[in-house]
């Protein structure tokens, strides 16, 4: 079977509007202990210890070493809340079924699992979990129960960084739309999986049909990773011709050759919010550019920090940010 992934639907920023969202965080009212301006007397003598040290039996205590041991536990209901039972977890090389109280629990040792969630009639659930130390995590999965159609419908897999609350809108509305019902489409399963399991995911199910969300970057990557196939179709022409090819400097598209293997499905905007009641209480200038945010007046405070950003190796989104700053401001001074 080609490993390839059918579509690569990336998530193209707008250059010169902005990146990621630089946010002023309101921490607490600083504490300052008041000891009336004098300076604590302890009489200018060092406690005595009567010049022993103490005995701890000759025996170093033993912290660590030990094998790490956690649970991984949830719920699993269908997309009314509804409980499921005689669902297969699966994670690793161990598995429960889950009983009239939809819920399961088990023991793994430290790694990275993938929880694998299936029924047959419903849609399949896989979340990542990385088991990093001895306490208990929780994965809960909501199962969608799949149409049955007319004939034999088709499900497609598509795997994104969104949330269910996007998924179950863009769902709802493509399987009615006319492209689904011509193609007797009856049924989408998602892997919500973070951009950087994205390779590993797409190589392990081997039937991934569509990539969507997230940005250009991950879509490079994935390309790289020859993952991608390219978008072909009746129709893709005409509407890849009424989308132009780049829009303020940023690429709408990937071409390789006379091949699009990846087109964006959004054109967004970024800035940064800015909270006036946290400069009114440091007495701060309000910034009103991306510069004005380097100011060293904002780090006047630390260690409170009142600039804050995401982390752009894990956001595609901040990626894209930065990249449009150096892209304005140039390497040195962005």
């Amino acid at each position: 079977m080609d490993k390839r992934l059918l579509i690569g639907i990336a998530f193209v920023a707008l250059l010169g509007l902005g990146l990621i969202g630089y946010r002023a965080m309101n921490p607490a009212e600083p504490d300052v202990p008041d000891n009336g301006g004098e300076t604590p007397d302890n009489g200018g003598e060092t406690p005595d210890t009567g010049g022993e040290t103490p005995d701890t039996g000759g025996e170093t205590p033993d912290t660590g070493g030990e094998t790490i041991t956690a649970t991984i536990s949830g719920t699993i209901t269908d997309d009314t809340g509804k409980p499921v039972q005689g669902v297969l977890v699966k994670v690793g090389d161990v598995s429960t079924t889950t009983g009239a109280n939809e819920a399961y629990t088990l023991t793994v040792k430290e790694g990275n699992y993938y929880v694998e969630a299936s029924k047959n009639g419903y849609s399949q659930g896989l979340k990542s979990v990385t088991v990093t130390e001895s306490t208990a995590y929780s994965t809960d999965f909501s199962l969608r129960v799949l149409s049955t159609g007319t004939g034999d419908g088709k499900t497609i897999r598509v795997i994104t960084r969104h949330g269910a609350d996007i998924m179950l809108v863009a769902e709802n509305l493509f399987l009615k739309s006319d492209f689904a019902i011509e193609n007797n489409v009856v049924n989408i399963e998602w892997l919500p999986i973070a951009d950087a399991l994205w390779i590993e995911t797409i190589k392990r199910s081997d039937d991934v049909d569509v990539a969507w969300g997230g940005g250009p970057d991950l879509f490079d990557i994935i390309l790289d990773a020859d993952l991608l196939a390219p978008i072909e179709g009746a129709g893709i022409d005409a509407i890849l011709a009424g989308i132009p090819e780049d829009i303020g400097g940023s690429e709408t598209r990937r071409m390789v050759g006379n091949d699009v293997y990846w087109a964006g499905a959004a054109i967004s905007s970024f800035g940064f919010t800015v909270n006036t009641e946290l400069l009114d209480y440091y007495g701060l200038p309000e910034p009103t550019t991306w510069q004005d945010l380097g100011s060293s007046v904002y780090a006047a405070y630390l260690p409170t920090t009142l600039v804050g950003t995401a982390d752009a190796t894990t956001s595609t989104s901040n990626t894209r940010i930065f990249q449009i700053i150096l892209q304005i401001y140039g390497w040195e001074e962005g």
